[in-house]
């Protein structure tokens, strides 16, 4: 709560534990209305509860986040694959044509 906004980069990379889910919700519930959060994920909403392992801490902690917050949904070729295919002048050997990634952020 000492800092001003707290940011969450790549958040659900990894499933949580228990104990991580409990504590990251209540962190945002703790922060909710009195500080901010800048999250940035690759995985959509739909898919916190698999990360939360808990459908309602998932549920509970996107209905603080999104209340009062902007949505933004990035879509678009990987700019790390990008730069790998222009370093070594193609694709690898069954590499699929094109990559596409999707950032959401809610601030």
């Amino acid at each position: 709560m000492r800092v001003d906004v707290l940011i969450l980069d790549d958040f659900g990379l990894i499933p949580l534990t228990t104990r991580g889910a409990q504590d990251l919700y209540e962190i945002i519930r703790d922060r909710y209305e009195r500080k901010s959060i800048i999250l940035t994920s690759n995985r959509a909403p739909e898919e916190w509860a698999e990360v939360f392992g808990n459908s309602l801490l998932a549920s509970a902690a996107l209905d603080r986040l999104t209340h009062h917050s902007r949505f933004i949904e990035m879509r678009g070729e990987s700019y790390r694959q990008r730069q790998r295919r222009l370093d070594t002048g193609g694709l690898i050997t069954g590499e699929k044509e094109r990559f596409v990634t999707r950032m959401y952020a809610w601030f």
